[in-house]
């Protein structure tokens, strides 16, 4: 029996209640969902890289590593390539290719081998792209990864693209083409930490009352919209949520690039802070390292809102004695009496954050508590 097992067979106290909200162990839901994360390496066991790597870089050193043989043939017919590709260079290219989807488009296929051909003509040292596939062709990914990067006029985005676009891989923002586990299991397994999700004033409040009540399907985790491009409506029939670990809270933009969280708010004005476990992927159309978690799991919280928001939902406002824009975000917990508490006020949601994540153990009893039957 693990603990959090153990927590639930104890008699329901504010003692067990304030402990269980903070510690969220593993469900049988998040081990589907490991499974299913490793299972977009198509197989592959994706070799840790030697330097480390975030954001972009870490969604591009995986994505080669998934398919080493298909991408050492179409980086050895590149390297062959004079001026420009010749049909035996474009077929060389296109036939790599179908490895990977042997019932893509012939169409799309030739057309995107054709675009690969002729951007590999481009580059100058052949000597580096063929020394590349012979690593990725013997398996080191690491090696061969290292080599691509020192390549002028080599696009590693844009070659990943043009095999995507061609073999039609995966659907529309679909989990594969959108999402990449850290090879490093420390960085890629989150467990027992303090991680927000944002959401819309409204949402927020119903969800600090009662939790979380619908999730995202394994399949389509990247899709995380109300209504796809392709038009197609999300049902929210899953188990599974996407927060931000508050470890990754940064005020340096630039570390945007690198998966860290830049705008808090991004997705509403209030913020749901709680304890979770869960697996931290890389999101490469959302450009930021998103935690996907069971929704069932979290048993209570902490509301973050803007002090001008929870006056509209009726709950308590902070009065501040500074001028009218200083401490514009406010942490509301439950009192004793049942009812909403301020507990902190601050300059902007980031405050807010990191007070909960440096004071929320102690505060524990003020969390929001849920129903733990359901």
């Amino acid at each position: 029996m693990n603990f959090n097992e153990y927590l639930h067979t104890r008699p329901c106290t504010p003692l067990t209640e304030a402990v269980m909200a903070l510690y969220e162990g593993y469900t049988k839901s998040d081990m589907a969902l490991g499974k299913h994360l490793k299972s977009l390496d198509g197989g592959a066991t994706i070799q840790k890289p030697s330097q480390p790597l975030e954001g972009d870089a870490q969604h591009h050193y995986v994505g080669l590593a998934r398919s080493p043989k298909v991408i050492a043939s179409i980086l050895a017919a590149g390297a062959n390539i004079n001026e420009a590709p010749t049909d035996e260079d474009l077929n060389k290219i296109a036939d790599a290719m179908r490895q990977l989807n042997p019932k893509a488009s012939e169409e799309k296929i030739t057309r995107y081998a054709k675009a690969i051909g002729n951007r590999m003509a481009s580059i100058v040292d052949k000597d580096k792209l063929m020394a590349a596939a012979k690593e990725y062709a013997a398996n080191n990914t690491d090696a061969g990864y290292t080599t691509l990067t020192q390549i002028d006029w080599f696009n590693i985005d844009l070659f990943l693209q043009h095999i995507r676009n061609g073999i039609e891989q995966s659907k529309f923002n679909g989990d594969r083409a959108s999402m990449s586990l850290n090879p490093d299991p420390k960085k890629s397994r989150v467990m027992n930490k303090w991680l927000f999700h944002g959401t819309s004033p409204q949402s927020g409040v119903k969800i600090a009352l009662h939790g979380f009540d619908r999730g995202n399907r394994m399949g389509d985790l990247a899709y995380n919209n109300s209504e796809g491009a392709n038009g197609q409506r999300h049902n929210y029939t899953g188990d599974y949520l996407f927060a931000f670990d508050a470890d990754d809270i940064t005020n340096d933009r630039d570390d945007f690039e690198k998966g860290h969280v830049y705008r808090v708010t991004r997705y509403g004005s209030a913020i749901i802070m709680f304890k979770g476990s869960g697996y931290k992927i890389y999101h490469h159309g959302d450009a930021e390292n998103q935690v996907i978690f069971d929704y069932h799991q979290p048993k209570g919280c902490f509301l973050i809102m803007k002090k001008n928001d929870a006056k509209r939902e009726s709950l308590p406002e902070k009065q501040s004695n500074r001028d009218k824009w200083a401490e514009d975000y406010q942490v509301l917990g439950q009192g004793k009496d049942g009812k909403p508490k301020i507990l902190y006020a601050g300059d902007g949601a980031k405050s807010c954050i990191a007070w909960v994540k440096n004071n929320g153990d102690t505060y524990a009893r003020y969390m929001f508590k849920w129903n733990t039957a359901q």
